[in-house]
C-alpha cells in the first residue's frame, strides 16, 4: 500500500513538474495585412502559421497565445512592463535604434517600405522634393519618415484611409498620387490581384528595415529560446513553408514537402488554413 502510494505521488508530482514547464507566453500583433493575416476566417497567413507551428513542435515548452490588438495599446502595454512578444517588428519602429530597451531576435524577414504609384502617372522616389507637391494615401496612425515631415511642413498632402487594402484601391481608382506600403504586403497584392502592368514600384524605397522579434525584458527565458531556435529554423526547407505567402516573391526557391522530414510535414499540415 505504501508503495502504491509512492508510485501515485511520483506520478503527480512528475506531471505538475511538466506542467509547471510549460511557459504561456502573450503575442501582441497589430498586423492584420497580408502575408502576416491573409484571412482571419480560416487562421491563413504567416502569423498564424508560425506560431502555430511553434506550439506543435514545442508544445512541452512554450504555449504562444496570440492576439490582435491595435499598436497604441501594445505601447501601453510595454509602458506598464506587461510580459510579451511582438512579432515582424523592427527596433525603429520602437525608438529601439540600439536594441538595449528590449530584448530582440535576429533578423527574420527583410523588408522595405515602397513607393508606389501607378504604371500611367509614375513617382520615382530619389529625395524628399520628388514628393513635394503630391498627395500620398495613407494608413490612419501610421508614422512614415519623410512624408510626415513634408506633410507638417505643408509641402504635400496625406489623405488617410483605415487598412492597406483600401488604400490599393483608393491608388487604382486614380484618387491619390502614390502610396507607400511594405514590400511584403504590396507583393502579395500584385500576385493575388495580377497587377504588374498596372502598378510602378519606385526603385529606390522609403526606408529598408528588418523584421524581427520583441521580447520584453522579462521575458528573458522566451528571448533564450528564440536565439536558439532561429537561426536553424530561417534556414530550413521548413521555413520556407511557414513564410511562403512571403517567400515566393522574394525567393527563387522551388522546394515540395518532400524536403521536409515526416515530422516536419505534420507540423506544416497541421498548421494550413482551416
Amino acid at each position: 500500500m505504501i508503495y502504491l502510494k509512492i508510485i501515485v505521488f511520483i506520478t503527480v508530482f512528475s506531471l505538475s513538474m511538466l506542467a509547471n514547464s510549460l511557459q504561456s507566453v502573450d503575442v501582441w500583433t497589430y498586423y492584420q495585412n497580408p502575408p502576416f493575416v491573409v484571412s482571419s476566417e480560416n487562421n491563413h497567413g504567416l502569423t498564424y502559421k508560425f506560431f502555430c507551428y511553434l506550439n506543435i513542435k514545442y508544445k512541452d515548452k512554450m504555449e504562444f497565445n496570440v492576439h490582435f490588438i491595435p499598436k497604441r495599446r501594445i505601447n501601453y502595454y510595454l509602458s506598464k512592463g506587461e510580459a510579451g512578444v511582438v512579432p515582424w517588428v523592427s527596433p525603429l519602429f520602437f525608438n529601439d535604434k540600439n536594441m538595449d530597451h528590449y530584448l530582440w531576435s535576429q533578423s527574420i524577414i527583410d523588408d522595405q517600405q515602397d513607393i508606389i504609384s501607378l504604371a500611367t502617372n509614375k513617382v520615382t522616389y530619389s529625395n524628399k522634393h520628388a514628393l513635394t507637391g503630391l498627395l500620398v494615401g495613407a494608413i490612419i496612425g501610421h508614422r512614415y519618415i519623410v512624408i510626415d515631415d513634408l506633410v507638417e511642413n505643408k509641402l504635400m498632402f496625406r489623405k488617410n484611409f483605415r487598412n492597406e487594402e483600401i488604400v490599393l484601391n483608393v491608388l487604382l481608382n486614380n484618387r491619390v498620387d502614390f502610396i507607400t506600403l511594405p514590400r511584403s504586403t504590396i507583393q502579395f497584392y500584385i500576385k493575388s490581384l495580377k497587377l504588374e502592368e498596372k502598378l510602378y514600384i519606385s526603385p529606390k524605397p522609403l526606408q529598408a528595415y528588418s523584421r524581427r522579434l520583441l521580447i520584453t525584458p522579462n521575458l528573458k527565458s522566451v528571448h533564450q529560446f528564440f536565439i536558439k531556435i532561429l537561426p536553424e529554423l530561417i534556414e530550413s526547407p521548413t521555413w520556407f513553408f511557414i513564410e511562403e505567402q512571403h517567400a515566393a516573391f522574394d525567393k527563387n526557391v522551388k522546394l515540395s514537402k518532400e524536403h521536409l522530414s515526416e515530422e516536419e510535414a505534420t507540423y506544416i499540415k497541421a498548421c494550413e488554413p482551416l
